[in-house]
């Protein structure tokens, strides 16, 4: 099998449990993928009806014969998510770098507006006892009707399982929605090597190749963790508010800007934010994008 036919049967899969374990009272959305008839030591398979999504540690469970095939097909007929998945995600950097798309932010609390409302923000917050602090994350995540796809409070994640597709590996550093057929939201945290990093930013500011130097510079000397490598949050997605559209991407910041007679497209560019300094862009008293701490 190759590997886009294997990702759809994960797709499906994942799917088919409403993209949380489906053991009871368990429902975590990190998810691998178990054989059970036949168990992959006697065949190799990419058979649905003989697998299963699991969270890891009930995966290990099963592969230690804890469940009974019959119990494990029940699981599949009747998961424990029915029509929400609600979860938290325990994210535990010592220092952080954040890249909104193409703008970077090196501070303690980015915080992201959308014409008024509040779309994206990041803290951290100081746990003594660990020596080290835990990143909170809040987005509201809306389809352009203004419905709500998903949203994060405090870490804590909350969405309707009907037409979306989530994806979160087992290590929980990643967060994938996609919503009619679009990925709205692309959200990984990864600690990253000197040379990883340099790679990074130079893609991320490919039309300004001093301003990745910059960036490199500032992470190294202010978000360096214990360990010398720098975590860096990437969010990429499109966020609707009324009357602004903002997209995020590997390689762009765009602000589609909305009214009665047309629209005005303002590419924000590649840009480097520190507590304290932000970027807004306001036309005919209105805030149509803010971003700062």
């Amino acid at each position: 099998m190759n590997s886009l036919s294997k990702a759809h049967v994960h797709e499906r899969l994942r799917r088919e449990v409403n993209f949380g374990c489906p053991v009871p009272k368990c429902g975590s959305p990190f998810l691998t993928f178990h054989h059970f008839d036949p168990p992959r030591r006697v065949r190799e398979h990419s058979e649905e009806a003989g697998m299963i999504a699991l969270c890891q540690k009930h995966h290990d469970l099963a592969d230690g014969g804890q469940f009974t095939k019959q119990q494990l097909r029940d699981m599949k007929a009747n998961p424990y998510v029915t029509d929400r998945l609600q979860c938290e995600w325990v994210w535990q950097p010592e220092s952080i770098l954040v890249l909104l798309g193409t703008m970077a932010f090196i501070g303690p609390r980015p915080v992201l507006w959308l014409a008024g409302v509040q779309v994206v923000a990041v803290r951290r917050e100081e746990v003594p006892e660990l020596s080290s602090a835990v990143m909170r994350v809040d987005f509201d995540l809306r389809a352009p009707n203004g419905t709500t796809i998903a949203t994060m409070k405090d870490n804590i994640f909350d969405a309707s399982v009907e037409g979306l597709i989530i994806e979160t590996p087992p290590q929980g550093r990643r967060l994938e929605l996609v919503h009619s057929s679009e990925t709205v939201l692309a959200l990984e945290l990864r600690a990253y090597e000197l040379q990883l990093l340099r790679a990074l930013l130079e893609k991320t500011f490919s039309d300004n190749g001093s301003l990745a130097d910059v960036v490199v510079a500032e992470a190294l000397a202010n978000c360096t963790d214990s360990d010398g490598k720098v975590p860096v949050l990437k969010i990429h997605g499109t966020f609707f508010q009324l009357g602004a559209t903002l997209r995020l991407t590997a390689k762009r910041s765009e602000l589609t800007i909305r009214w009665a007679g047309g629209e005005e497209k303002v590419d924000i560019g590649g840009r480097l934010f520190h507590a304290g300094s932000g970027l807004s862009i306001r036309s005919d008293g209105i805030d149509h994008l803010r971003f700062g701490s």
